[in-house]
């Protein structure tokens, strides 16, 4: 349940089928609390950052209370149980919940564009009448565009059955009955009033959708598999709600949740997985498996939209660009570069639309770039507290601006820091950050685009110098690295113990380049005569030096000032200052060869040179 809201979820699809690799109801031993990697929640809190997993398989947890003493949640951590087990315990709240599972936030995709989402549990808890008014256990999740809170439940810690007098007080309606995972759910929705808990936080009405499996009476299941990507299928035959299921994913996690009592729930297996091929395809039936490359750059649909096809069916294959791309073609099992193609099943098929992008793209990867409320949005996350130093910071937002006042920092940069997550970068693309700020005295900042996740490689990495005048700063970088769908761009403001200077942040915009123009000041490209690619200098960076690799691991700098310049690897990491005077000069450089970035202090111009 989301902090006001009376809610637990299940989400789960596709009817049992013999376990591909380890059957849950097998995986019974207690997990160790003392093992290396095991983490304990005592108070409200969530994240992935600190639970693994990255892209499509990102996971997270949170642990929600009002009221109540002693409530906890523990994760086993990632070599135990599955990786996803964990315990909750709640003591008299008025409502508690612990949750651990996918978390896509809000640019996960839509449903049908992940592979089969599969839970596999086994679970302990304490008794009948130990979740006080209501409980729930079993799968949950949002969907956005439009929004709709989802569960599907399989067991409860309340007596008798749960029905629409629980969870709804009748006034639910049902919508459905449909054989799933060896049991039968029926599917009611229920609108929930607005100022229930919206995860939007604009206080707005939204519908909820229920699977509750029958008979949890004398069939309570513990242990099992839940198939969750058929209980969207389910849901999107029932004219009443399909329109409902929206355009983004936004989580699908294991819940337990108690609205009072005292009570544990204990896990020793929980594996979510993303599987190609769905479990329990019948004889002679064949899936087809269709990709957009990258997900920003558009959608693939499939006509008939089945799950899977009996062999010699005749499948139409459509590819639909998103605003800022295009087209290019068909890979895999199929070719051309018409948007509609056609293809005949006679066994497993993966195809992929490849994207590319337009060249009036113009879109700015980062959400809310411009700060346009009256506080940071659920964009942005002021990451402070016990997982960072116990650094205390606090955020105000007017006038298009972001100020974070920052009262306890520590000697690491990222203790406190202001983040945005799930921005997708693509392996071999190159970007340009732009943002502006200043601070309320000198200091610096440090600037990064990593992984969210351990261990934290790094796109790209900059320290800047902060004065109390506005600037504006870029930073343009290469996508070396394997594509990340949910990078994290991240400004870190600590770097000293103790109180620091508040720090404004404005206008932050992170866009693909599509072209290296040559600047009008740049006097055009250059290239060096052992045949390096030409140098060429953004418009964006009002040129005032220019670099060019020479052979013997050297370059050229053309200055119109003395100044200080610094080669970064493709790391993002700086391994060498170099001091140079106004006009030409010769660098040597004591660095292997490969591609470096150069960049000037200031950080407003960055280029990307080859040394040989």
């Amino acid at each position: 349940m989301n902090k006001l809201i009376t809610s637990l979820a299940i989400l789960a699809a596709f009817s049992v089928s013999p376990f591909a690799q380890t059957d849950p109801c097998s995986q019974s031993a207690k997990l160790s609390q003392t093992a290396s990697g095991v983490k304990t929640y005592s108070s409200n809190s969530n994240g992935n950052q600190n639970l693994g997993g990255s892209g499509d398989l990102n996971f997270g947890y949170e642990m929600w209370t009002e009221g109540g003493n002693n409530n906890k949640l523990v994760w086993f951590g990632p070599d135990q149980g599955g990786g996803m087990a964990f315990r909750t315990e709640w003591n008299n709240p008025n409502d508690y919940l612990g949750r651990i599972g996918f978390f896509w936030n809000k640019t996960g995709k839509k449903w049908d564009q992940y592979k089969e989402i599969y839970a596999d549990f086994n679970y302990t808890r304490s008794a009948n009448g130990t979740g006080g008014n209501y409980s729930y256990i079993g799968i949950y999740g949002w969907t956005l565009n439009p929004q709709m809170e989802w569960y599907i439940i399989d067991d409860w810690f309340g007596s008798g059955q749960l029905g629409p007098a629980t969870f709804c007080n009748n006034n639910c309606n049902p919508l459905a009955t449909f054989e799933m995972d060896g049991g039968t759910y029926n599917v009611y929705t229920f609108t929930r009033p607005a100022g229930s808990g919206n995860i939007l936080g604009d206080n707005q009405p939204f519908p909820q959708i229920f699977s509750i499996r029958q008979g949890m009476q004398s069939s309570r299941r513990q242990c099992g598999t839940y198939s969750i990507t058929e209980h969207f299928r389910e849901w999107a035959k029932i004219d009443a709600i399909k329109s409902y299921i929206g355009t983004n994913t936004y989580e699908a996690k294991f819940l337990a949740e108690a609205g009072g009592g005292a009570g544990w729930l204990e896990l020793s297996y929980l594996k979510m997985t993303q599987e190609d091929t769905p479990r329990g395809i019948p004889a002679n039936n064949f899936v087809v498996v269709t990709e957009a490359s990258p997900f920003s750059g558009g959608t693939v649909s499939k006509d008939p939209p089945n799950l899977y096809y009996t062999a010699g069916t005749e499948v139409t294959l459509t590819a639909t660009p998103s605003s800022g791309w295009k087209f290019d073609g068909w890979e895999g099992d199929a070719s051309g570069t018409n948007a509609t193609t056609k293809i005949i099943v006679n066994a497993k098929k993966n195809v992929t639309a490849k994207f590319s992008l337009s060249a009036d793209n113009d879109i700015n990867l980062v959400k809310d770039g411009n700060f346009s409320g009256t506080s940071l949005s659920s964009s942005w996350s002021l990451n402070i507290g016990q997982y960072y130093g116990e650094s205390q910071a606090q955020a105000n937002v007017s006038g298009g601006k972001a100020t974070i006042n920052i009262s306890n920092a520590t000697a690491k940069s990222w203790e406190p820091q202001l983040t945005q997550y799930d921005i997708e970068l693509m392996q071999g693309m190159s970007y340009v950050l732009t943002f502006k700020a200043s601070a309320a005295s000198a200091r610096t900042m440090e600037v990064s685009i990593q992984r969210a996740v351990d261990p934290w490689d790094d796109y790209a990495r900059d320290t800047i110098d902060l004065t109390t005048s506005e600037q504006t700063y870029t930073m343009e970088f290469t996508m070396t690295k394997k594509s990340d769908p949910a990078s994290q761009l991240s400004f870190n403001l600590g770097g000293k113990a103790g109180n620091m200077p508040s720090v404004t942040i404005s206008d932050v915009s992170l866009r693909y380049k599509i072209t290296d123009t040559p600047s009008s000041s740049s006097g055009g490209s250059s290239s060096s005569s052992d045949g390096n690619l030409p140098i060429k200098i953004s418009p964006l960076f009002k040129t005032q030096f220019q670099v060019f690799s020479l052979s013997n691991k050297s370059l050229l700098v053309e200055s119109n000032f003395a100044a200080t310049i610094y080669l970064y690897n493709t790391k993002g990491n700086m391994v060498q200052k170099i001091k140079v005077p106004a006009g030409s000069s010769i660098v040597n450089l004591s660095v292997p060869s490969g591609i470096y970035i150069v960049k000037n202090a200031g950080n407003k111009q960055t280029q990307r040179v080859m040394v040989k």
